[in-house]
């Protein structure tokens, strides 16, 4: 795993991966002519040449999903198969109701995660995208679809299957700042920040809600990965490709 060498495009606000000395970059969200500092030019790969690991700035993880070296879950589980697959990590849903989240292995609170997901195929209602604080107790859910719904949710998890609960925390719909149609990109962030919890999607900030039941005295720090699931329409076929996971440090 490399460090990546990234800046924001000044004009959407997405991040822009810099893959060599090129003194432009063509933003793959928007599509504006972006110049490059020159002291980022070749930083990738003078990276990759030193073998270094390290993580830049606010960086506690990163995950460009070219291959398996991460360690995350690949197989048919919860109705949807996971697996490495068109140069990222593929999640495939082959159950009318398949819902699958697949996480990091590690432990975060106070955090921003942003990930590449290009939607392959599939139902217009299938929903994926970003999860945050998953742990035995619980889970949040950052997910858009390509009808154009997009939501933030949260579900806590019993003792038994029949225990769990899950409800909707913000929720709505035609987000303009969403790509649509099969094989198509969109940009997504979760920030996870004390009791707030923030959607956004290529660069623009779609919803922002606070939880209810959150307690700072109690309130631990949990894994964060990507999720794809099956709609309300309860058709499989939802096929989504993750790409450049990366997980920031943030002041609550």
């Amino acid at each position: 795993m490399s460090t990546l060498a990234r800046l924001n495009c000044p004009s959407c606000g997405s991040p822009i991966e810099i893959v060599d000395d090129s003194p432009t970059i063509k933003c793959p969200y928007c599509g504006s002519i972006v110049a490059v500092p020159a002291e980022l030019r070749g930083q990738r790969a003078a990276s990759e040449a030193a073998g270094s690991n390290a993580s830049a700035g606010n960086i506690l993880f990163e995950d460009d999903f070219s291959g398996p070296a991460g360690g995350w879950e690949t197989g048919r589980d919860y109705g949807v198969t996971a697996d490495y697959n068109g140069g990222g990590y593929r999640l495939r849903v082959t159950d009318d109701e398949g819902d699958r989240e697949e996480v990091s292995g590690g432990q975060y609170k106070d955090v921003s995660v942003e990930v590449d997901a290009t939607r392959v195929r599939g139902p217009s209602d299938g929903a994926f995208g970003i999860v945050c604080r998953n742990s035995d107790a619980g889970t949040f859910s950052f997910g858009i679809s390509a009808d154009g719904y997009y939501g933030i949710y949260k579900a806590q998890y019993g003792e038994d299957e029949e225990d769990d609960d899950e409800w909707t925390l913000a929720e709505s719909k035609r987000g303009d700042a969403i790509k649509r149609g099969d094989n198509v990109t969109n940009h997504i962030r979760a920030d996870c920040v004390g009791a707030k919890l923030t959607l956004y999607v290529n660069g623009q900030k779609m919803l922002e809600v606070e939880d209810p039941d959150y307690d700072p005295e109690y309130d631990e720090a949990g894994d964060v990965g990507v999720f794809a699931a099956a709609g309300d329409s309860g058709k499989r076929g939802l096929e989504v490709i993750f790409k450049n996971f990366v997980v920031g440090s943030a002041a609550a």
